[in-house]
């Protein structure tokens, strides 16, 4: 045989023990990988993006760089119920309050909201008998409720009482199981007075002319002292025009007598808003309930026409 078929025969056995010799050795444990190194780093603007859009919870908001905090909305201010006009409140319990210069009326109920007391005797009762809410007295009042561009009032009409003190609710007895045997109460008394109520307390004492303060009474247009109209005195149909000094609105009578200040309600409201507060020349004819406050008379309108132009001239 040839000597080159020999030499193929070797290679052939050489290469054959090597692969059988690499097939028994064991293999080299490979490392093991990380799930964040098997990832490979973002670039650095894909790292931007990525720290910019991220969630961001209540205590990270507006420390981050490039994040601008947005601020909640304001919660709204609570808005005051308005009472509609017309409602009328019937002896119900409650003290005075003096405040900005008005005299308030806060209930013994607590649903309901303090009101604003109009112009009249029986107000100026109250004030003196209460040294303007500053003595702890409570009184019954009844009237009627006014409202005036979102706020409203009360206009007493009828004479307050004082209130009878409040009743107090009766200490439950404790049970015998844990306090031992249960106190004896002793007979009620058949000879003592009922409890009083608001029909056994005498009325407020009507307060002297003299006692009152002084106030500047208005005048005619001669210029002679006016004298004042007795509270509750109704006023029927009567002309005129609307005149308004400062923050009061008054109406002066065709008829010459002496002009009164319009009470607030909502025919008030209306009739500045026609006439401008007084700047357009406009006449009214109207009727309403006269009252009487520290020596000035006001009105309380019931209803209010405004005359046309053309009625002027017949």
């Amino acid at each position: 045989m040839p000597r080159s078929f020999y030499r193929l025969i070797l290679s052939a056995a050489l290469a054959l023990s090597l692969a059988l010799a690499s097939a028994a050795a064991p293999a080299a444990p490979t490392p093991p990988t990380s799930a964040a190194s098997a990832v490979a780093p973002a670039p650095a603007d894909a790292q931007d993006d990525v720290f910019e859009t991220a969630p961001l919870d209540e205590d990270t908001a507006g420390t981050m760089p490039g994040h601008t905090p947005v601020s909640s909305p304001p919660s709204a201010a609570p808005v005051l119920k308005v009472i509609r006009e017309g409602t009328r409140f019937v002896e119900r319990s409650g003290r005075l309050e003096r405040a900005d210069g008005q005299t308030f009326f806060i209930f013994d109920a607590p649903e309901l909201p303090r009101l604003a007391l109009l112009p009249s005797r029986y107000l100026e009762l109250l004030e003196e008998t209460s040294a303007y809410g500053k003595r702890a007295v409570r009184f019954n009042i009844s009237g009627q409720v006014s409202e005036y561009r979102g706020k409203n009032f009360l206009r007493l009409d009828v004479n307050p009482q004082p209130a009878p003190p409040p009743i107090t609710p009766p200490v439950p007895v404790a049970s015998a199981a844990t306090s031992g045997p249960a106190p004896v109460l002793p007979p009620r008394d058949r000879d003592l007075p009922p409890a009083p109520t608001a029909r056994d307390i005498p009325p407020l004492p009507q307060p002297e002319p003299a006692a009152r303060p002084a106030a500047p009474a208005p005048a005619t247009p001669a210029g002679a002292p006016a004298v004042l109209v007795r509270e509750g005195k109704r006023i029927v149909e009567q002309d005129g025009r609307v005149v308004r000094s400062g923050d009061q609105t008054s109406f002066v009578f065709d008829s010459g007598d002496a002009s009164v200040l319009l009470l607030p309600n909502l025919k008030l409201a209306l009739m500045e808003d026609l006439a401008d507060f007084g700047r357009r020349s406009i006449r009214f004819r109207l009727s309403g309930v006269m009252t009487e406050y520290h020596g000035r008379n006001y009105l309380f309108m019931t209803k209010m026409v405004v005359i046309p132009k053309f009625s002027e001239k017949l």
